[in-house]
């Protein structure tokens, strides 16, 4: 959804504000009446709150959490951006930046109990049967975080950091206590140990 796109459009295509996307860091609306940037405002708040009821109906429809959680992480995080950039930032009304950051990290944490419940697994009985369910959750978390894509690269550090610290120290603990569940009956092949999974989450 390209909210600064329609936000600008928008703004631009009013008569009192055909200067605004040419101001530069330091602009302010000083050129503007109070009714004026009071409308404008109420313009953008519109907007943002139709579009972000438009990405959260979608994420409904997603068939996996964590598809859906990814996807708003996304718009939500995007959705920032161009709050703070002009010339939409001019005029975003106040608490929308701060519910939008909220927003942001209600993603964050929803994705990081995911992967705790992930390496929790790991401390049920039998020992070969929580690893067997693990191994198989892993693989199909992985699976769907790499079918979305995070674009921005501070955010995949944050989420790559969030499955190390839940799911590594776990998995390290499990594989001491029960080495011989890491080779593979009958072909002898390594399985997912500790540095293997270290790896895949890079």
């Amino acid at each position: 959804l390209q909210y600064e796109t329609v936000v600008e459009a928008a703004l631009n295509s009013m008569e009192d504000t055909r200067t605004i996307s040419s101001l530069s860091s330091t602009a302010s609306t000083s050129f503007l009446n109070p009714d004026s940037v009071i409308c404008i405002s109420f313009f953008v708040k519109e907007c943002l709150e139709a579009c972000e009821s438009s990405f959260t109906k979608a994420s409904k429809l997603f068939p996996r959490a964590l598809k859906a959680d990814i996807f708003l992480l996304n718009n939500y995080h995007y959705m920032l951006t161009c709050c703070r950039q002009e010339p939409v930032s001019l005029y975003v009304p106040a608490g929308i930046e701060a519910h939008l950051e909220e927003r942001v990290e209600e993603c964050f944490k929803i994705l990081g109990e995911a992967w705790t419940r992930l390496g929790q697994i790991l401390k049920s009985e039998p020992a070969k049967d929580a690893y067997k369910q693990f191994c198989g959750d892993l693989m199909e978390q992985l699976n769907v975080g790499g079918q979305i894509a995070v674009p921005d690269g501070d955010f995949r550090s944050r989420l790559r950091g969030q499955m190390e610290r839940s799911i590594l120290p776990v998995l390290q603990a499990f594989y001491h206590q029960n080495q011989s569940l890491f080779v593979a009956p009958r072909t002898g092949g390594a399985r997912l140990d500790p540095d293997t999974v270290a790896a895949m989450l890079k």
